[in-house]
């Protein structure tokens, strides 16, 4: 089983499980696997992969899931995750706070006689 936090892989267990399967037979075995170590290192909700291998190593199968890391707040994870937070809610501020300058929009023509419009005057056009 590894673990992944922003594309690195953040933990891997490998264990062995006792049991024997056919070839091309089937079985369904369930085990819980204690994430306890992870307590000072990660918290919340991290993608993971579980994978099976045969004796030489070689994948057989993989399954994409996610596990629940109860760990601290203060876990390297947790602290990185409120610093972004942080960062994310000084750049908002800074951007919604500082006074923009004022840019002058050009003046807009009237195509022709209305009511809110001035009357425009044009100069007579005469062929040269």
């Amino acid at each position: 089983m590894s673990g992944t936090a922003l594309a690195l892989t953040f933990f891997a267990y490998d264990t062995t499980l006792p049991f024997d399967i056919a070839a091309h037979g089937r079985a369904t075995r369930t085990f819980g696997l204690d994430l306890a170590d992870l307590d000072g290192q990660a918290i919340g909700l991290l993608p993971a992969s579980v994978e099976l291998f045969d004796v030489g190593r070689n994948e057989l199968a993989a399954v994409d899931t996610v596990t629940d890391v109860r760990g601290s707040i203060l876990s390297v994870y947790g602290v990185f995750g409120i610093a972004v937070l942080l960062l994310t809610i000084a750049a908002w501020v800074t951007c919604l706070c500082s006074p923009w300058p004022a840019i002058a929009s050009p003046p807009i023509a009237c195509a022709g006689p209305c009511a809110s419009c001035p009357p425009v005057s044009a100069p007579a056009w005469s062929p040269s």
